[in-house]
């Protein structure tokens, strides 16, 4: 390991340990009638920022691999989680200025950069919300406004996508843009969106060195690799928003969900108690899953974690190929 990358991974451990936790239980002290009651013991959640919930355990396995996409086998190590959101958080605020509490959008399909680009963003104090890359231009259009996104993050292929949908808000948005080479549906409906061009940057995604940059964009390994010096900030309080998925629409448009830090380290916490646990402690050979279930959904999302929180490997699959 460089010398640069273990003073990166030790200042993420220094800063998990001394991140204060308070423990609290769901109690069944307090009874009513108006509750069924588990004969399950209570359950201690930790109240923390969810990035360093998540980084607390990775520390564990950090030689294993953590993702790896089922096409083209690119892949990350626990480590490389840790350093690579570590850097990318602060390219964030460096490179794009972005604020406190700005929101940033993930336009992606089921790919190993979608947590790098999840965590990195939430340690620079973002809010993340999620984009189904099957929506037309309108639809996203919609969501960048509900949600005030100030950045997308995008794969190359869905570049176009994205530059019409930000177009279309009239609103200067970055959009970072990942190199994946994953074959995925071309949206050829865009290009009639394209009647105006707003001043946006365009940040992509790199898995191979021979896929091109779209002209403009800003590319996520450059992110990656800057790691600027600049202070860590102040992470939001658990109970403040950090993750906003969109409802299916069901009854109605699809509404933004707000979830805390709070939220989301209960329900992982939840999962992985002993008696839920998809992985059993036991198990020497690290388990390896197939990342199927859509990660821009909140049932995908948390599933993938939960699952990387014991240490297995997820194989992402973006697209799901019929025979």
């Amino acid at each position: 390991m460089s010398l640069a990358r273990k003073i990166v991974v030790n200042q993420v451990r220094r800063r998990v340990c001394s991140a204060h936790v308070m423990r609290r239980s769901y109690s069944s002290e307090n009874k009513s009638d108006d509750f069924i009651r588990s004969k399950h013991p209570n359950i201690d959640i930790p109240k923390m920022h969810f990035a360093e919930f998540m980084f607390e355990q990775f520390q564990n396995f950090s030689e294993r691999i953590a993702l790896q996409c089922a096409l083209t086998q690119r892949k990350y190590t626990y480590d490389d989680i840790l350093v690579k959101s570590t850097h990318f958080s602060k390219g964030l605020r460096k490179k794009l200025k972005l604020q406190k509490g700005d929101v940033i959008a993930l336009l992606l399909p089921n790919i190993p950069e979608f947590y790098i680009c999840t965590f990195g963003s939430l340690l620079a104090g973002l809010k993340v919300t999620t984009i189904n890359p099957l929506y037309t231009p309108d639809e996203i259009k919609r969501q960048l406004l509900d949600a005030d996104v100030k950045a997308i993050i995008t794969m190359i292929p869905l570049w176009q996508l994205a530059k019409a949908s930000a177009d279309l808000t009239k609103n200067n948005i970055n959009i970072i843009t990942v190199k994946s080479l994953v074959r995925y549906p071309t949206h050829t409906h865009v290009h009639k969106y394209f009647d105006h061009v707003c001043n946006i940057n365009i940040i992509t995604v790199k898995s191979l060195p021979n896929e091109s940059v779209p002209t403009g964009a800003i590319n996520f390994q450059e992110l990656v690799d800057l790691n600027p010096d600049i202070p860590d900030i102040e992470l939001p309080s658990p109970d403040e928003t950090v993750f906003i998925p969109y409802s299916s629409g069901t009854t109605g448009l699809p509404k933004g969900v707000e979830l805390s830090s709070n939220n989301l380290v209960a329900n992982i916490s939840q999962v992985t108690q002993p008696k839920f646990k998809l992985v059993l402690p036991e198990n020497t050979p690290q388990d390896v899953t197939i990342g199927l279930l859509p990660m821009f959904h909140v049932y995908g999302f948390t599933t993938m974690l939960a699952l990387m929180k014991d240490g297995s490997k997820v194989l992402t699959l973006p697209e799901i190929y019929p025979r």
